[in-house]
């Protein structure tokens, strides 16, 4: 989940925000559910706003 990757203590910020901007873009869209992403080794789905959300918390604990 997106808010694993701000948790992962092995990521530097750099990587973290560089994993999340790639699953906010739209190349993991679904085509029929542009609001849906979905990304490899993901079991389901995940929503654009979980995404967004995860970089806004990796902005907040980091001060950016």
């Amino acid at each position: 989940r997106p808010i694993d990757v701000v948790r992962a203590p092995a990521l530097s910020v750099d990587d973290k925000r560089t994993i999340l901007a790639a699953w906010a873009s739209d190349f993991y869209a679904i085509d029929s559910m542009p609001a849906l992403r979905q990304v490899p080794g993901m079991p389901e789905p995940i929503s654009i706003d979980e995404v967004q959300s995860a970089l806004k918390e990796l902005d907040r604990r980091y001060g950016i």
